[in-house]
């Protein structure tokens, strides 16, 4: 079964180690402190919001959310969804989803 949830403090080093495959997965560095620090700054400062994909008691998947604001006229705010990645394990489960 899949949770999609928002992740606790403690799921921080294993979503900052998805975090770096993504960005490995577009050919930047490994940097997996970066993560942390990243992901750790933008949750605190509340400037994304991130929701994993859990498995087995195993983060499979992350995408991070940060806040648009829209033309005035409209009086409404929303959401750009800027990363999403899943483990390959996990790639077909995700899909059936």
């Amino acid at each position: 079964m899949i949770h999609i949830k928002h992740p606790s403090i403690e799921q921080l080093p294993a979503l900052a180690q998805l975090f770096d495959a993504y960005r490995v997965f577009y050919k930047k560095t490994s940097n997996v402190e970066g993560a942390i620090t990243f992901l750790h700054e933008r949750i605190e400062q509340k400037e994304s919001v991130v929701f994993v994909a859990e498995m087995d008691r195993e983060l499979a998947g992350f995408t991070q959310l940060y806040p648009i604001f829209l033309r005035q006229i409209w009086l409404a705010c929303g959401s750009s969804m800027t990363c999403l990645f899943t483990q390959k394990s996990a790639r077909k489960v995700l899909e059936s989803f």
